[in-house]
């Protein structure tokens, strides 16, 4: 269960990062650069709520508890997991998903794709 619920947070983050991501490679930068260059923006922000989230649960995970226990440190790791998956993942598949669309390009001049 832990891998479920935090899906909704990698998708938003991961929306906040493509679109960054696209209107630099919009204006001619780089697909690894613009992705240096969108990564940067939501960077801070994402680690600081995962952390400060993480920590203010820290406490419930280590009460002992039946109940309590199990769902902080079922939270905790889907945050964790979460951010991974946004910083790690997200940043790859783009990348791999940029280097398709140019072979494709490349071989079929009439094709115009975008990366939106």
């Amino acid at each position: 269960y832990w891998l479920i619920w935090p899906i909704g947070i990698v998708v938003n983050n991961s929306i906040i990062l493509v679109h960054d991501s696209n209107e630099h490679v919009a204006q001619e930068t780089a697909v690894d650069e613009a992705l240096a260059m969108a990564g940067q923006t939501p960077f801070q922000p994402i680690v600081l709520t995962t952390m400060t989230t993480s920590g203010g649960l820290v406490p419930l995970a280590l009460t002992g508890s039946e109940m309590w226990s199990p769902l902080a440190l079922a939270i905790i790791g889907g945050l964790l997991t979460s951010k991974l998956l946004t910083l790690v993942l997200v940043p790859a598949l783009y990348r791999m998903a940029a280097g398709l669309m140019e072979r494709v390009g490349s071989e079929d001049d009439e094709v115009e794709l975008s990366l939106a």
